[in-house]
């Protein structure tokens, strides 16, 4: 896992800054994230606090990619997934060749996390994964999904689809 330089970590802390600015984030969330950018580990850990902010101009979405590229950030992966339609689940998300939606990638666990329909939609838990469940660039155990939510299973973004 490469570890992120400097200028992404001020590249973040700038992305911070606006979604702060803008009034995407408040005050205790912000600071918060700003002291979890200088703790990052992985860019993956970086891309994450910045998830659920507006997306910036397409030339500083270009510009960050080419930065990531030339300092050896892996591109983020993203998965789109359906979840089955027979039942509620719950359904294993993971490297493990049981799971019922396989991931295969360095930063899934082999049991993940575990998706299951609700009344209200889907919610998912974090099996004690090392790299962790984010939803909206947060560390989750348990979280209900809502339309639109940024989930992340290590640094694999999963999108649910219907189908």
């Amino acid at each position: 896992m490469t570890r992120p330089s400097e200028s992404r970590r001020d590249r973040t802390v700038a992305a911070l800054g606006d979604g702060y600015a803008a009034g995407c984030i408040g005050t205790n969330t912000f600071e918060l994230r700003l002291e979890a950018a200088h703790e990052a580990r992985s860019f993956g850990e970086l891309r994450r606090l910045t998830a659920d902010l507006p997306v910036r101009g397409w030339l500083d979405r270009a510009r960050d990619a080419i930065a990531d590229l030339l300092e050896g950030a892996p591109a983020q992966p993203v998965v789109r997934i359906a979840p089955p339609p027979d039942g509620p689940g719950p359904w294993i998300l993971g490297r493990s060749d049981s799971a019922r939606l396989t991931l295969a990638h360095p930063t899934v666990s082999r049991r993940h996390a575990q998706l299951r329909r609700t009344g209200e939609g889907w919610e998912i838990l974090d099996l004690g994964s090392k790299n962790g469940t984010w939803v909206n660039g947060w560390r989750v155990e348990r979280a209900s999904l809502r339309k639109g939510d940024v989930v992340c299973l290590g640094d694999v973004r999963v999108e649910l689809t219907d189908r």
